[in-house]
C-alpha cells in the first residue's frame, strides 16, 4: 500500500523540480535566467533553482542568472505578450515596471476581456443546446414549446451581441 502512495505522489514531487539533474550540471545560468525572464518568472524563483540543484552539487551563478533574466523580462514585458497573456486567461506577472506598466495592463486586460467573453459565449451555446434537448424532449402541442423557443432566441441574440463584442477585442491595437 505504501508503494502505491508513494507511486502516486512522484509525479507530484516530479512537478516541483524546476531543473532536471542534466541542466543543473551544464550551468548555463544565463539562458536559464533568460528562460525565466520570458515566462514572467519573479526573481525570488532562483530559489526554487537552488532547491532543484541540491543534490546535484551545484549552485546557481546568481549573477549569471539575474542578467539573462533581465533580457528574457525584455522580451515578457511587451504589450503584444501581455496581450497574449490575456487572451489565454492569464494575468501579467508582477515582473514589469516602468512608464510602459499602464499600456501592458491594458493590454492585458483587453486580452483577458476576449477570452472571457468566448467563455460567455460558450456558455450560451451550451443553454442552447441544452434547451433543445428540452424541446427534443417535448409533445408537438406541448405549450412549453413556444416558451423554449421564445428563450433560445433571445439566446441566439445574445451570442450575437457577444461575438460583436468579442470582435471589439480580437487583436492588440
Amino acid at each position: 500500500m505504501r508503494w502505491i502512495a508513494l507511486a502516486a505522489a512522484l509525479p507530484l514531487l516530479a512537478s516541483c523540480v524546476t531543473l532536471s539533474e542534466e541542466e543543473c550540471l551544464s550551468g548555463d545560468w544565463r539562458a536559464i535566467g533568460f528562460a525565466d525572464g520570458a515566462a514572467g518568472r519573479t526573481a525570488d524563483y532562483i530559489e526554487r533553482h537552488r532547491e532543484a540543484c541540491a543534490g546535484t552539487g551545484v549552485t546557481p551563478d546568481l549573477n549569471a542568472w539575474l542578467a539573462g533574466r533581465s533580457q528574457g523580462l525584455q522580451q515578457y514585458c511587451t504589450p503584444q505578450n501581455a496581450y497574449a497573456l490575456g487572451r489565454s486567461g492569464r494575468t501579467l506577472s508582477p515582473v514589469c515596471s516602468g512608464a510602459a506598466l499602464p499600456e501592458l495592463n491594458r493590454a492585458n486586460a483587453r486580452g483577458q476581456r476576449y477570452h472571457s467573453v468566448g467563455q460567455e459565449i460558450r456558455d450560451v451555446e451550451r443553454e442552447i443546446s441544452a434547451l433543445r434537448g428540452e424541446l427534443g424532449d417535448l409533445a408537438a402541442d406541448s405549450p412549453d414549446r413556444a416558451r423554449i423557443e421564445s428563450q433560445i432566441g433571445r439566446l441566439r441574440s445574445s451570442i450575437l451581441r457577444l461575438r460583436a463584442e468579442r470582435q471589439l477585442y480580437a487583436s492588440h491595437p
